[in-house]
């Protein structure tokens, strides 16, 4: 059976079971008077679970234990609070409390791993964080106006508003958790962060002139290492390993391939990387992207995520699951021993652009 549920794809769903159920019941088991106040108060609750969905270096234990613990909390006690009228305390303040609680944990464990406070993707994850700041901040206080609003007895007409400003903040934060963005950015600012990322913030504006006829060699070298050899299957060569196996200078290898691949070296690197990972996928749509990053030598599930997307224009999973819908398992043979090192990488990073 093919594999359609991805943890995270759970994470997401489950508000929106949450959310439908809620309202569902209350369509059918509670009386019209005050169900505005009471659809806001649902609306409030599902968007605070999004809150804890997992941004890009965290794991995902907590963010399982939150949003399992608020979906048994909203189920158990819509009946109690239907009874006893007490929405505000039952829905409203736990949806204001509890996402506080949780950033405050992750916060407290991202301070106690030092050393990845300076990983190369520290700029984007801070960028995730302040996102969801901001969106908590918003979910206080949309709350704190719906109290305001239930004990001031305010019209229907309003609390019709407030239930539209409640499905949009919970369709924004819906949209933040799917795609991956920060819906604080714009796209292009973002893919600029995440390509600064990937491509290791190199630059190639600083190489003196060389040789137009010495780059086109070195270049031609550096192809045929790259084919035959395959180094970039290690999570850890670099510019200097290349530059010591093939005898030549740095700056004439990366002035090759800047000139004649229009990548930076980490990029035109992580390019074979994601290419030979496509080749893997071909061969068996059914591996993990975990597998797929270490075969084919990145060092994270981040890194080889964000130089997949910006190749490819899509994710790993996304082209899993394509190359999936169209070969059921039992046509896949999927080879007993270690990674095999005869895949065919590209002769030109200007193939699979």
């Amino acid at each position: 059976m093919k594999k359609i549920f991805t943890v995270h794809g759970i994470l997401r769903i489950i508000p929106m079971v949450a959310l439908t159920l809620l309202v569902s019941t209350d369509l059918m088991l509670a009386g019209c008077s005050g169900r505005l106040f009471r659809i806001c108060s649902y609306l409030l609750a599902c968007s605070s679970m999004l809150l804890s969905y997992p941004l890009t270096r965290e794991d995902m234990g907590l963010s399982v234990g939150a949003e399992c613990f608020a979906f048994i909390y909203c189920a158990s006690m819509w009946y109690p609070a239907m009874l006893t009228d007490t929405f505000a305390g039952i829905f409203v303040l736990p949806s204001i409390l509890l996402p506080h609680i949780y950033v405050s944990i992750r916060t407290l464990r991202k301070y106690r791993e030092v050393s990845a406070l300076f990983r190369r993707d520290g700029a984007w994850c801070w960028a995730e964080e302040d996102s969801r700041s901001v969106y908590l901040s918003v979910t206080t206080v949309y709350g704190l106006a719906l109290i305001l609003l239930h004990y001031t007895e305010a019209p229907e007409y309003v609390c019709g508003i407030a239930a539209g400003a409640g499905l949009l903040l919970g369709i924004v934060i819906h949209r933040k958790a799917y795609t991956g963005r920060t819906m604080l950015l714009g796209k292009k600012k973002e893919r600029r962060i995440q390509y600064i990322i990937t491509t290791d913030g190199q630059s190639s504006t600083v190489l003196p002139e060389v040789d137009s006829n010495i780059v086109a060699k070195v270049y031609k070298k550096v192809q045929y290492y790259m084919k035959t050899r395959k180094p970039y299957l290690s999570d850890g060569f670099s510019l200097t390993e290349l530059a010591e196996a093939l005898q030549i200078n740095k700056l004439y290898i990366s002035r090759a391939v800047n000139l004649y691949s229009g990548y930076n070296f980490r990029a035109y690197v992580n390019h074979y990387r994601v290419v030979y990972s496509i080749e893997l996928m071909k061969q068996d749509p059914y591996l993990k992207v975990i597998e797929l990053t270490f075969m084919s030598g990145f060092h994270s599930v981040v890194t080889y995520n964000m130089a997949f997307r910006m190749f490819m224009d899509e994710t790993p999973s996304d082209m899993l699951m394509r190359l999936r819908m169209s070969r059921p398992r039992t046509e896949v043979s999927r080879p007993a021993g270690p990674l095999q090192k005869d895949g065919v990488p590209p002769s030109s990073p200007d193939e699979g652009k």
